[in-house]
């Protein structure tokens, strides 16, 4: 798949998947907030944008316990140029291990969460979105405490 990269406005964007995993949401009970200025943009491919946002959004609700919550938000890293933005999607779901976040980009590693094998796994959604983030310039990271969330 060929990279187009473009101004995409990011609320747009995460409002767009939001609207798609709203049945989960609800489902869950889960509070969702999504706290992006209305003027926000990325230089990013539209489709893989909405790959990403899609499977991290995704995974934040699988993981999350009903009457949760999922959150979006832009940040601006301390002592990084201006024009570096953080994406941040964060749950308040069991969380993983320090060994677990080291696993979840390796294709080859196993799944070892009971909600993984219910719902599919990680699969290569997290390898995939890691890929597509770093072929626009950024990166994908993880940041989780084991029943706090991540």
């Amino acid at each position: 798949m060929e990279r187009n990269l473009e101004a995409v406005n990011v609320r747009e964007a995460v409002n767009a998947v939001l609207r798609i995993v709203e049945p989960q949401l609800i489902a869950k009970r889960l509070d969702s907030v999504a706290d992006i200025a209305p003027d926000a943009r990325l230089l990013a491919d539209p489709r893989w944008l909405h790959g990403i946002l899609f499977t991290l959004i995704s995974n934040a609700i699988r993981f999350t316990e009903p009457g949760g919550h999922v959150m979006v938000d832009i940040g601006y890293p301390e002592g990084m140029p201006e024009d570096v933005v953080m994406l941040r999607v964060g749950d308040s779901g069991c969380g993983m291990s320090p060994e677990r976040q080291e696993e979840i980009f390796d294709p080859a590693a196993p799944s070892r969460h009971p909600a993984e094998s219910d719902a599919g796994g990680s699969g290569p959604g997290l390898v995939t979105s890691r890929a597509w983030a770093r072929a626009m310039g950024g990166d994908l990271r993880v940041r989780s405490d084991v029943d706090r969330g991540s």
